[in-house]
């Protein structure tokens, strides 16, 4: 996640931006969902992309699962609900 008007080189190890807001995060992981069909991550993989704490990322998940815009299955990944395999399976 890139901050307008940082300069990167000038951001010292330790140092990092703030986190977006939740409500920001959230569009942020509903974007991605949108923008990759398929996409089939953990909290852990999610936060790593997005460059966040994994904490943010899980209470967002949590938010979007109780609200019915993604689902996790069995293994812990979140997808969009209704996700098909390949295969026509179900994930």
């Amino acid at each position: 996640m890139q901050v307008p008007g940082a300069d990167r080189r000038k951001i010292s190890r330790g140092n990092t931006p703030r986190e977006p807001t939740l409500p920001v995060l959230e569009d942020m992981v509903v974007r991605c969902y949108t923008e990759m069909p398929g996409l089939s991550l953990t909290a852990a993989q999610l936060a790593r992309m997005l460059s966040v704490q994994a904490s943010s990322c899980e209470a967002v998940l949590r938010r979007l699962v109780d609200t019915g815009r993604l689902r996790r299955d069995a293994q812990g990944h979140y997808l969009p609900p209704g996700c098909f395999w390949s295969d026509g399976t179900l994930a």
